[in-house]
């Protein structure tokens, strides 16, 4: 089982990645906070799911500080 840095590191193509293929979409709509959205993968349709909470927090940390979009909701 890999530990929280090693799950972190697997995630790291997240934040580097250009194309804007990732955004966050936050779960609140009345909301801006990071607790409360999701990682989506548009090219794909599916959201990122950790269990990790410490993990997930800082993989949707390091995307927000990327300037990944935070939107509201799914694009159609």
């Amino acid at each position: 089982m890999k530990n929280p840095k090693e799950k972190l590191e697997s995630y790291r193509h997240l934040w580097a990645d250009e194309s804007g293929r990732y955004v966050l979409i936050q779960s609140d709509k009345d909301s801006q906070d990071l607790e409360t959205c999701l990682v989506y993968d548009l090219e794909t349709k599916t959201a990122l799911l950790e269990e990790d909470d410490d993990v997930y927090r800082e993989v949707k940390s390091r995307l927000a500080q990327k300037g990944v979009p935070m939107l509201s909701a799914i694009p159609q």
